[in-house]
């Protein structure tokens, strides 16, 4: 099994520490392990179950459902 050599000694023979650059910049980074996964795509629009359940119980309920049929939803 291999020693393994402190900080101190790493910079002591002439070892140099940098930050990767590339974090945020890119798909794929050249530091290994340092790979940045696609960001999730957010949807257009409005759920409108969320809507009817965020207006469900408030003063614009009514306004909501209207809404939606008007969209050409089914509101039970």
């Amino acid at each position: 099994m291999a020693n393994n050599e402190t900080v101190e000694q790493f910079i002591s023979r002439g070892g140099e520490i940098t930050k990767c650059k590339t974090r945020g910049i890119r798909k794929h980074s050249s530091c290994p392990g340092l790979y940045l996964p696609p960001k999730k795509e957010k949807k257009k629009g409005v759920d409108a179950q969320q809507l009817l359940d965020a207006a469900t119980g408030t003063q614009h309920e009514a306004e909501v459902i209207a809404f939606l049929e008007s969209n050409g939803y089914e509101v039970n």
